[in-house]
């Protein structure tokens, strides 16, 4: 089954986060993909800004794509300005026709961060008026409504996360360390900061930032998912290798759009 999977979210490490791990395994089965970031990352640091940081942060958003083997693209938006425009929403509408895509990934529109809500509540809109063919006329409509969706969460109110699907990521745990660090001046600086150990981090050779990244961000995110949807793991791989998933993503479906049937489900997520 052929289909082509696109990721819009706020920022540039939204895609390790988001669903990195599932669409490196579906570029290994020749899938087409793409991440959209809407926000150039110009503030998200302590030591950086302006123009510099926001080619710097682009730069960094392709070598990560690399990586995970899907292209990318940055939109010139300011960060902690992604805000729900109607200008915004054409925008998102014209690239999931443009790019034809048959599954959008976003996040849900409960997040903390205004960019990452926004962004998530302009994709899940664009995703239901993609097939109108009287609106965003002169870009064509799809024929059918993506099947929409969000990357996991740990926000609980109004509504918690509900995982429609798991994927194991053990096997591309690796690469999605590399590719998270790919994202040097987040991972090594916005993060360190944030942790308050910067100088720390800052005298640490190549590996060692590597491995204070992966241990103390990638691994402890990718558990969690694992072991707070342990049931479902279990319920999708059986009792002995959903026990013994370690890293995992999780999904929810959402009903605003096209929901796919159970034969679909097993066609897309065939891992």
């Amino acid at each position: 089954m052929s289909f082509n999977a696109l990721l819009i979210a706020a920022h540039g490490d939204d895609f390790v986060f988001g669903g990195g791990g599932t669409f490196s395994k579906w570029n290994k089965l020749s899938r087409k993909t793409k991440f959209t970031c809407m926000a150039v990352g110009d503030v998200g640091s302590f030591t950086a800004s302006g123009g510099e940081l926001a080619r710097l942060r682009k730069d960094e958003m392709i070598k990560c794509g690399d990586i995970i083997g899907t292209p990318s693209e940055v939109w010139n938006v300011h960060d902690c300005e992604v805000m729900y425009t109607l200008e915004l929403r054409m925008k998102c509408i014209e690239e999931i026709r443009n790019f034809g895509a048959d599954i959008v990934v976003t996040t849900r529109g409960y997040d903390y961060n205004p960019d990452c809500r926004f962004a998530g509540q302009l994709a899940a809109d664009a995703c239901t008026m993609a097939i109108l063919p009287n609106h965003v006329m002169l870009t064509p409509a799809l024929k059918k409504t993506p099947i929409l969706l969000f990357k996991w969460d740990n926000v609980p109110h109004p509504v918690p996360f509900k995982a429609d699907i798991v994927v194991s990521v053990d096997d591309v745990i690796d690469q999605l360390v590399d590719a998270a660090v790919a994202h040097e001046s987040m991972a090594f600086g916005w993060a360190a900061i944030f942790n308050d150990c910067y100088d720390e981090v800052s005298a640490m050779n190549e590996s060692e930032k590597r491995n204070w990244y992966a241990t103390t961000q990638i691994y402890p995110y990718f558990e969690n998912i694992a072991n707070v949807h342990r049931n479902e793991l279990i319920e999708k791989y059986g009792p002995v290798k959903g026990n013994a998933v370690k890293y995992a993503e999780a999904f929810e479906i959402s009903k605003a759009c096209r929901m796919p049937t159970e034969d679909e489900l097993a066609k897309i997520f065939p891992f």
